[in-house]
């Protein structure tokens, strides 16, 4: 699988991680200070909402444009041709969410960016990161996904899937390739 592939699935995946670290940034004493025009466009009152807005920006961007590619592969892996199969076994692998939440999420929420060395420690961790979690094949677990409804299971003891629904034991299903053993699943 192309790695640009997993790299979108994992910024994906730390998309509720940027949106914390950006309900972070926001001053809320310039906020509470406002007198409502109704007016968003000024530039200068966005740069005065967050503490800093140029890593902010950067910060929403890494929100929407992971999990905008995200849909757009998804649809576009669906446009081949799906293996059928029918579901003889089906185990979760939701908790595998609470353990990525656990050991990646949690601990990057005090993370700071307001000195220089913060931002580049905070980028080299991330580089690190994104490397580690493409080369163990663990790009599947998502908790955006999650939090989009969709589940991650495995069927039959061989197909890890990523599937909205639930799905039983006897339901035909259409597999969509993303890599060798990662599916996208859609009941028939």
């Amino acid at each position: 699988m192309r790695a640009w592939v997993k790299a979108t699935l994992f910024f994906s995946s730390l998309s509720p991680l940027f949106f914390i670290l950006l309900v972070q940034m926001i001053d809320f004493e310039y906020i509470k200070k406002l007198y409502w025009t109704g007016k968003f466009s000024d530039w200068d009152f966005i740069a005065k909402i967050f503490t800093q807005p140029y890593i902010a920006l950067a910060f929403l961007v890494l929100i929407i444009l992971p999990n905008a590619l995200l849909f757009c592969m998804m649809y576009y892996f669906k446009t081949h041709a799906p293996v059928q199969a029918t579901i003889t076994k089906v185990a979760s692998k939701n908790g595998d969410v609470l353990n990525y939440i656990a050991t990646y999420l949690i601990p990057f929420v005090s993370f700071k960016t307001d000195k220089i060395n913060d931002l580049l420690a905070f980028i080299l961790l991330m580089i690190i990161l994104t490397i580690v979690y493409i080369n163990a094949n663990i790009y599947f677990i998502n908790p955006f996904l999650t939090i989009m409804r969709y589940n991650i299971v495995e069927i039959n003891g061989t197909y890890i899937t990523i599937c909205k629904g639930e799905f039983v034991t006897g339901d035909p299903i259409n597999l969509y390739l993303i890599d060798h053993n990662v599916y996208i699943g859609v009941k028939k």
